[in-house]
């Protein structure tokens, strides 16, 4: 009878001895790669469900898991001063505090309140210690040898992500170099900056001297217009030539796949192709914009934005943010700016410029490079290291405060200060990215590559300040938002300075490039080019321009307008300029026209005049048409069908 407590109490004995610092950081270590993998498990799978954004960097698949191991590790440090302090402390509890800790993370893809995921993570981690302890010497060598093939599969995963990048760059030098004389294209995208805020455009404050300067070297167009009045759809519809519906259907979509983009046709023709964005929430990959580029730069690789990667970071940032003021740390670099302490990972157009010069250093072929500013847009906060020319200087707290929260706050309680102040912001920050191209270009000249390189400058859309009581974005279809600057630099323009009054699209731009990389008979892009303009007589084209299409089915902007917002009253909008007429219709049947030649702010709808009735019949009908009409049947790298039936019968 004495031989069974002896066995029993040698066989519980190694339950009750304390945990080493070595078994602590292994179980630590274990524990948390564990989680980290069925974290980005759980985190596929919903957003496949969902259809979402994850607003994260792309490396999620190792950034996850590392987040994770670091928390675990943070928690296994604690345990071991705990344990050191308190020798005698139960291993029990020193277990049970790991795999809550770990456990938490995965859990934080349900949606429910961050007690009861605690008290969840507790009773899993209380059954799964109990199991375990009593195990001990039998699991200690299972746990070490798990935690060697997890932090191999993390470097398999680590090596995986960079190494997809690597392999299309690497593909990108086999393929045969364009032909002789090709140019460089650049795509400048000025996220968010309307053309009437331009003094390239005639506005009383020299907001851009630069571009004024560049347009004596290229052609201006006064009357171009986005796809759509918000960022995803109208760069799709830059690099596709598809109006907006038809590249990017809805709020949080992707580029549709079948649609070939001008980085994949620019590629297919040996350019080393190339994307830069500022703009990480619809111009990152999950977006597909990336499409083509063979390098494609959005979300920083940083110790911040690999915790954020973290569902447990994240909502533990905002729990403090909310209840106890502390600053979000949650936040995706585009919201910091320059406030808080990891506002560096934001990047202003100097730091995009910065790394597409290190980029077009490191190779010698023509290249197609995009890049996206994001400067301009909500918070107007501009670079802290310039001088000021428009924003008062320095910013009071309150003045920062009125700057950030400018999405939000209710405009109909806005005072004078608060709209100046934000006007002036938004002023400066153009300002900026003035400056920012001017130092661009001066690089450029200095490699000696302006003189074999297009510049494409532009804008997505565009933003109100009041005009209507409106305010931000995505919330109409009036020029405010849609009426966009153009400016294209060319040494092979003969009549520099030029102005194009024609009303032309932002859809164009695909098939412009096209034409300008030698490969005006290969792709199919819809729309048209521009290069006539500026390559041809201006007396041998049609004064009819093509219509343009412009659309917005979303996102509702309830917040910047209160539910004043043309898109939230009619749900969903469309509009189509035939030369000097602009017509917008809602879903639900509203009607609007104006005259651009006469009211280029649309103040004055002749829609209920009775003499427009044939003008609005006639509007549309061509509305009616060109939403109707097919999108162009094309392949691979945007060659049409019809042309590779004749090749292959060839």
């Amino acid at each position: 009878m004495d031989e069974r407590p002896r066995s029993a109490e040698t066989s519980t004995a190694p339950d009750r001895s304390p945990l080493s610092i070595q078994e602590i950081v292994v179980l630590a270590v274990a524990l948390g790669l564990a989680a980290g993998f069925v974290e980005v498990l759980a985190v596929v799978v919903n957003q496949k469900v969902k259809n979402s954004y994850l607003m994260i960097s792309s490396h999620y698949i190792w950034m996850i898991p590392l987040a994770n191991l670091i928390e675990s590790l943070f928690v296994s440090f604690f345990m071991i001063i705990l344990s050191r302090v308190f020798p005698k402390i139960s291993p029990r509890f020193v277990a049970f505090t790991l795999a809550t800790a770990a456990i938490l993370n995965p859990l934080q893809i349900f949606p429910i309140r961050l007690y009861a995921t605690i008290l969840l993570a507790a009773g899993i981690s209380a059954r799964l210690v109990a199991w375990i302890l009593p195990r001990r010497v039998r699991f200690v060598p299972f746990v070490a040898d798990s935690t060697l093939r997890l932090i191999g599969l993390l470097l398999i995963t680590i090596a995986y992500s960079f190494g997809v990048d690597a392999w299309e760059r690497t593909l990108e030098t086999f393929r045969a170099p364009p032909g002789e004389g090709s140019p460089n294209v650049l795509l400048i995208v000025m996220d968010t900056v309307r053309a009437k805020e331009l003094s390239l455009y005639g506005y009383d404050r020299d907001t851009t001297p630069n571009l004024k300067k560049l347009a004596e070297r290229g052609v201006v167009f006064d009357r171009a217009f986005a796809s759509a009045p918000w960022t995803a759809p109208s760069h799709a519809s830059m690099f596709t030539g598809e109006i907006a519906s038809r590249c990017f259907p809805g709020f949080r979509s992707r580029l549709d796949r079948s649609i070939p983009t001008i980085a994949e046709s620019t590629r297919a023709l040996g350019y080393r192709t190339a994307g830069f964005v500022a703009n990480l929430t619809f111009c990152s990959r999950e977006t597909g914009l990336n499409r083509g580029f063979s390098h494609y730069e959005d979300y920083p690789i940083s110790l911040m934005e690999t915790m954020r990667c973290s569902l447990l970071f994240r909502h533990l940032c905002r729990y403090a943010h909310f209840h106890f003021g502390a600053y979000d740390l949650s936040q995706s670099p585009v919201a910091r700016k320059n406030r808080g302490p990891f506002g560096f990972d934001y990047r202003y157009a100097d730091q995009v410029n910065a790394s597409f010069l290190s980029w077009v250093d490191r190779g010698s072929r023509p290249f197609f490079a995009f890049l996206n500013y994001f400067d301009a847009h909500l918070a107007y906060l501009p670079p802290p290291d310039r001088p000021s020319r428009f924003l008062k200087s320095p910013l009071e707290s309150s003045d920062l405060d009125d700057l950030m929260s400018w999405w939000d706050v209710d405009k109909s309680k806005l005072t004078k200060r608060q709209y100046q102040l934000n006007r002036d912001g938004y002023d400066e920050c153009i300002a900026s990215i003035d400056d920012a191209i001017g130092r661009l270009i001066e690089d450029l000249d200095r490699r000696g590559l302006m003189e074999k390189t297009v510049v494409i400058i532009a804008s997505d859309h565009g933003e109100h300040f009041g005009e209507r009581e409106l305010f931000g974005h995505a919330c109409s279809l009036y020029t405010q938002e849609t009426l966009v600057p153009l400016l294209i630099i060319d040494r092979r323009i003969a009549a520099r300075g030029l102005r194009v009054r024609d009303p032309v699209g932002l859809r164009d731009i695909a098939r412009t490039i096209a034409d300008l990389t030698g490969s005006r008979d290969r792709p199919s892009f819809p729309g048209r080019s521009l290069v006539p303009y500026w390559k041809e007589d201006p007396k041998s084209r049609s004064n009819d321009a093509p219509p343009i299409v412009i659309e917005l089915s979303g996102p509702p902007d309830e917040l910047a307008n209160q539910g004043r917002s043309p898109i939230v009253i009619h749900k969903k909008l469309s509009s189509i300029i035939v030369n000097k007429y602009q017509y917008i219709l809602g879903k639900d049947g509203v009607e609007e026209l104006y005259d651009l030649d006469l009211d280029i702010e649309n103040e004055r709808d002749l829609a209920p005049n009775e003499d427009s009735k044939p003008r609005l019949a006639e509007m549309r009908a061509i509305l009616d048409r060109e939403r109707a009409n097919p999108r162009a049947t094309v392949g691979k790298f945007g060659e049409s069908r019809a042309i590779a039936r004749r090749r292959e019968a060839e």
